[in-house]
């Protein structure tokens, strides 16, 4: 593993639009939404084109600068499971377990992002 790795990928959904609860008789149980799923793939098509499907299984500092895609107000903390679970299915990390060191933040348009992204900066601890 290189010491650090960055990316910049779309802005999520939240966990509100990521998943959804169904019945099957009596027992509810969670499921990850449409939307949730074509976030997903959208990173895993991002993370194998770059070659990043590294599977890190050692402990991560981790960063994540937000720029949103609009005006509203969004929380930080309904951003991040999406963001984790997809960059687990893609393999970025063997699992978000490993992210020890967490630093997030809204930035506003920068020289690497723009509106409705977010850039991801890993490295190991």
């Amino acid at each position: 593993m290189s010491e650090e790795y960055m990316v910049v990928l779309p802005f999520p959904p939240s966990v509100n639009s990521y998943y959804g609860i169904a019945c099957n008789g009596r027992i509810p149980h969670k499921y990850v939404k449409e939307r949730g799923r074509l976030y997903r793939e959208d990173v895993i098509k991002i993370i194998r084109e770059r070659e990043l499907d590294i599977r890190a299984n050692v402990p991560l500092e981790v960063s994540v600068m937000v720029s949103p895609p609009d005006n509203r107000v969004h929380d930080l903390d309904n951003i991040l499971k999406c963001l984790f679970d997809s960059l687990t299915h893609a393999n970025f990390w063997e699992d978000d377990a490993y992210v020890r060191k967490l630093n997030m933040e809204f930035v506003e348009q920068e020289s690497y992002t723009k509106p409705g992204s977010v850039l991801v900066h890993m490295k190991a601890l």
